[in-house]
């Protein structure tokens, strides 16, 4: 169990630095390990500050908030990220997560999970599915660009507080791992806040946890950042639960502010709670907009990413 994402993330790289078994792949080797298991228990400190990996802050909340709008077509995140094109077919990311959350059951998933937890607190059975039937049979037949790396997200209420459980079939502790619980934690403090009660521990869990052989070297050089635990203290920071309008008219407030801000519109309409505000705001910096995020975390974030 780890108090900051960076403590995760370092500890998660030195191991498979240290003792990942060495394999190939279909895009060359790598060093992996599982299956594997590792946990965050203050998911305030959930994006990764490693000065040598600059993780980006606009694509971690556009990636966010693309999974939140529920399509599954690259026109809005490859804004962000223009290699996204690399990764659908004629611009359909058959992966797509937020597709699969809206349209898996007859209702969104989202939706259906915060009912249920509502009205069964206790219930063991808050599971979102993200891996469907179809996904093996294009693995056999059609080799699909993108298939989910994510398989399944349970939500447990216990002592009041909503605890997360991801589980992944891969994952890239380079290029994935970072985003992808960046974006998860989002989802917990999201349905915590729409349930009225507090975020607790986030759990990650992975078949094939890997790193591949083209970033072995910056792997070694970043896992030697000195880690001051002191240097967090400044960072905590809780967005709080403040979803003053319903959570759905909120995610659909998000969806057009960080469009709005994206085409240069004067008049925009921003979403109420402090979580997506502070998304959006980091999309903007994408875009040369004067807008910061209020997490001190996302602010330290945005100051490595311009750090040459």
């Amino acid at each position: 169990m780890f108090n900051t994402m960076d403590s995760l993330w370092t500890d998660t790289v030195e191991t498979l630095l240290e003792r990942g078994d060495i394999r190939e792949s279909r895009v060359g080797k790598v060093k992996e390990i599982g299956p594997f298991i590792t946990s965050l228990s203050n998911i305030s400190q959930s994006f990764l500050l490693n000065k040598r990996r600059k993780l980006s802050p606009s694509y971690a909340a556009a990636e966010t908030i693309w999974y939140l709008s529920s399509r599954d077509d690259v026109k809005m995140i490859s804004a962000y990220a223009p290699q996204y094109v690399n990764y659908c077919n004629d611009g359909i990311a058959h992966g797509a997560y937020g597709r699969r959350i809206a349209s898996n059951t007859h209702e969104n998933q989202f939706a259906l999970l915060i009912k249920h937890l509502s009205q069964e607190p206790n219930s063991r059975q808050a599971v979102i599915t993200l891996w469907n039937a179809d996904d093996l049979w294009h693995t056999v037949n059609d080799k699909k660009k993108d298939l989910p790396c994510t398989l399944s997200m349970q939500f447990l209420i216990r002592d009041n507080a909503l605890h997360m459980i991801t589980t992944m079939r891969s994952n890239d502790v380079w290029l994935g791992l970072p985003y992808d619980i960046f974006a998860f934690t989002c989802f917990q403090r999201l349905i915590a806040s729409a349930l009225k009660i507090q975020p607790g521990t986030y759990t990650h869990q992975v078949g094939s946890m890997h790193l591949y052989e083209r970033n072995w070297k910056a792997a070694k050089d970043a896992v030697q950042e000195v880690h001051y635990p002191n240097h967090y203290r400044r960072l905590e920071h809780e967005w709080g639960m403040s979803i003053s309008t319903s959570w759905q008219d909120d995610i659909c407030d998000t969806i057009q502010a960080e469009e709005q801000i994206r085409k240069h519109d004067d008049v925009i309409r921003f979403p109420l709670s402090p979580m997506l505000l502070d998304l959006v705001a980091c999309c903007s910096t994408k875009w040369n907009q004067n807008l910061l995020p209020v997490s001190p975390m996302l602010r330290e974030g945005l100051n490595n990413a311009k750090a040459k």
